[in-house]
């Protein structure tokens, strides 16, 4: 049996959205981040998760139940994405709201992940491998099913953020000055090869 399950945005609870802001609360404070408090409100959250709520993908521990982390990734708007590739003194982040979203499209979906979370102690387990994997199982399925996964963006403010872009093929886009927070993207022939590496997943 697996050690860790995951679910998808649809299958998250009421319970489990609240715990994914409890995890916020541990891994955005200032001194988490060692840059200021980045913890959102869970308020836009909600909103952002009833407008479209196939935005998450989260981990659990198989034997507890607990959640271990998550990927919350949004579908903006071309606006909103040149915002964020032009961005220099902050990128958007728990202040984006759903005037500045778009459902899934056959045309072109610009996605952005706003964060990835896991508890410090489940950093080093299969947890991470489990996440990554089913998250990119969703993408597929959203490729498969006429939805074109355009662009990935994200914003990293640590060295475990950048880890994870690299890993996954995204490129550097540019850093913000005096700060560490950078931007990474993914696009052309990398969202291809990401997209089309063998596919794994926890179930």
């Amino acid at each position: 049996m697996n050690e860790f399950y995951t679910k998808n945005g649809p299958q998250l609870t009421e319970q489990d959205l609240k715990d994914i802001f409890a995890l916020d609360e541990v891994v955005y404070t200032k001194d988490a981040t060692e840059i200021e408090d980045m913890v959102g409100v869970i308020d836009n959250m909600l909103v952002r998760h009833s407008f479209c709520n196939d935005n998450f993908v989260a981990v659990f521990e198989n034997q507890s139940g607990k959640l271990v982390g998550y990927i919350n990734y949004l579908n903006i708007t071309p606006a909103l994405l040149e915002e964020v590739m032009n961005a220099r003194d902050g990128f958007p982040d728990d202040d984006i709201l759903p005037d500045r979203l778009q459902p899934y499209n056959t045309q072109e979906n610009h996605l952005f992940i706003i964060s990835v979370a896991i508890y410090e102690e489940f950093r080093d387990t299969g947890a991470v491998k489990v996440l990554s994997g089913d998250w990119l199982q969703e993408l597929r399925s959203k490729q498969q099913a006429g939805y074109p996964i355009t662009d990935i963006t994200a914003c990293t403010i640590s060295p475990d953020g950048e880890k994870f872009s690299r890993i996954h093929g995204f490129r550097l886009h540019h850093r913000l000055e005096d700060s560490r927070e950078a931007l990474y993207i993914c696009d052309g022939a990398l969202i291809t090869s990401l997209l089309d590496k063998e596919p794994y997943h926890s179930n």
